[in-house]
């Protein structure tokens, strides 16, 4: 019986090892997917939060020139590309944070109307009854 218990306790753990090791591709596949999901929703969370920051810094910037940007200042200003400044004066034009306007030279100019000095802000007055 010994020699019987020992041929069957011993074992060199190759098979033991494969079905452990061996994860079945369906759960593979499912763990891809998994975190392929979880990296695009923190792509595009990222992208917002990025969006976000964008229009604070052109504002900031806005602010600092009066209220009057081009393109390429905020490009200058700022870490972003003529391409990513364009693209985020134009949104913030399209959602009548700026106007638009085009200088004698022909040069586009961007103002925000809604930045104005505290001493401007301290002579506003309620609006009149129509």
């Amino acid at each position: 019986m010994r020699g019987r218990q020992g041929g069957r306790g011993r074992r060199t753990g190759r098979s033991q090892g494969k079905n452990m090791s061996c994860t079945p591709p369906p759960i593979q596949l499912f763990n891809l997917l998994f975190s392929l999901i979880q990296a695009l929703i923190q792509k595009l969370l990222g992208r917002q939060i990025n969006e976000q920051e964008k229009e604070k810094v052109v504002l900031k910037i806005a602010n600092e020139k009066n209220g009057h940007l081009t393109i390429a200042e905020v490009a200058m200003d700022t870490s972003l590309s003529l391409e990513e400044s364009k693209t985020v004066l134009e949104k913030m034009s399209a959602d009548g944070v700026a106007e638009l306007q085009i200088t004698d030279g022909g040069s586009l100019v961007y103002v925000f109307t809604g930045l104005i000095s505290e001493e401007e802000k301290a002579t506003a007055k309620e609006p009149l009854l129509r």
